[in-house]
């Protein structure tokens, strides 16, 4: 019985411990030969592919964006709603404030017919009274109106 030959095993060199690798790209003999080294050719198919799953992507996103504010806008209209047919009731902090920055009745009443709710700033969770934050264009300014909803009635 012969002795045993490690197949995964290299020659030694002498002096080093390191085992040399085999020449895994030596050059081929033939017109063939180096065909193997060459990058693989790319299919026009693959970027046509790439392109349209990419435009798939912004499509579904445009329509779920467009579906998501829709959604809100009908909520914003059906609590801005409400809120405009319960009595408003003017703290005296808000009053001094409306004062401060010339806004009247009308412009706060305007802004809840005309308003969107600011999501960002509102407490829809608030308890005892949810807490929103209605912005809205009246004349030629951007105006923001903070509405808490207590006891039945609208604080301003």
């Amino acid at each position: 019985m012969g002795a045993y030959k490690n197949p995964f095993g290299g020659q030694r060199k002498p002096g080093s411990n390191k085992v040399s690798r085999p020449k895994q790209f030596a050059k081929k003999k033939g017109h063939r030969a180096n065909e193997d080294r060459s990058p693989p050719k790319k299919s026009p198919w693959a970027l046509l592919g790439a392109v349209g799953s990419f435009a798939a992507v912004w499509v579904f996103t445009i329509f779920k964006i467009q579906s998501d504010s829709k959604q809100k806008t009908l909520s914003d209209k059906t609590i801005l709603r409400t809120l405009m047919f319960k009595p408003v009731v003017y703290t005296d902090h808000a009053i001094c404030r409306m004062k401060c920055r010339f806004i009247t009745e009308h412009d706060v009443e305007e802004s809840l017919r005309s308003g969107k709710i600011n999501a960002r700033k509102s407490k829809p969770k608030l308890r005892p009274c949810a807490k929103y934050v209605v912005d809205a264009k009246v004349g030629q300014q951007q105006k923001r109106t903070e509405v808490s909803n207590e006891f039945g009635e609208d604080n301003i």
